[in-house]
């Protein structure tokens, strides 16, 4: 599944490529590396979430440093996605402030039908 859409933007934007979100953020500094993304995927089919998730409805993945490639002022991280069939993603960014607490820096949500431009429902 490949889209050069981008899908949402904000403080990144982020595309579909293949089995990888693709987050861009332009004007960065080597700063910018050290948010994690966190990446909430919906399966189409519940049954194929590992047993620990089910009751949960969505897998989850924090990622971050190391996953980044910083040139020319621009961030470049790629998130890894599952080979299940998938409905929807949540996906954002993460920080721990002064007092070692995570603080949310953006998110947003999408549909797969969205992103290889298909109506919700759609075929």
């Amino acid at each position: 599944m490949q889209s050069d859409k981008r899908l949402l933007a904000s403080v990144c934007d982020v595309s579909l490529d293949r089995n990888h979100l693709i987050y861009v953020k332009e004007k960065s500094l080597l700063a910018d590396t050290y948010a994690r993304f966190f990446l909430n995927v919906t399966p189409v089919d519940a049954r194929d979430l590992p047993a620990r998730r089910r009751a949960y409805g969505f897998d989850n993945w924090d990622f971050g440093r190391g996953y980044w490639e910083l040139n020319d002022r621009r961030c470049i991280a790629r998130g890894w996605l599952p080979g299940y069939p998938i409905r929807r993603i949540r996906t954002g960014q993460f920080a721990k402030n002064a007092q070692g607490n995570s603080v949310q820096l953006w998110e947003g949500e999408f549909s797969m039908a969205q992103a290889v431009g298909v109506e919700e429902g759609g075929h």
